[in-house]
């Protein structure tokens, strides 16, 4: 009898989180409400993919992401948290723009030349 021994890939956090993230833009996946708990938590709204009219509500608690979905019940990352993750990066991206473009505006202090609200 000869046995037969299937490798598992193990993936590491990062391959399947962009896995995921794959899934989700195939799928269309994205944020569509975002808000918070009465504790202040951020929470997101992701659409469900085989349900209709019914939202998954991923909440940001202490830096980890928690989904309310199957996938995630039994402990598996899923394409809820990816959207949403991959929203917050985004959210990230732009601040970090922002915030760019504003420490190369001229600062009052270094503009010497003479102003008045009277002309």
């Amino acid at each position: 009898m000869t046995t037969k021994r299937t490798r598992q890939r193990t993936e590491t956090a990062q391959e399947y989180y962009e896995r995921m993230r794959e899934v989700a833009q195939r799928d269309g996946l994205i944020v569509v409400g975002t808000g918070h708990t009465k504790d202040g938590r951020r929470v997101y709204a992701v659409p469900s993919r085989t349900e209709k009219n019914r939202w998954h509500l991923v909440v940001v608690a202490h830096g980890a992401l928690e989904c309310d979905c199957t996938a995630a019940k039994f402990g598996r990352y899923c394409r809820h948290r990816a959207a949403v993750r991959d929203r917050m990066e985004a959210e990230a991206s732009a601040t970090r723009e922002q915030r760019a473009a504003l420490s190369n505006s001229p600062k009052p202090r270094d503009d010497t030349r003479v102003f008045s609200v009277f002309k």
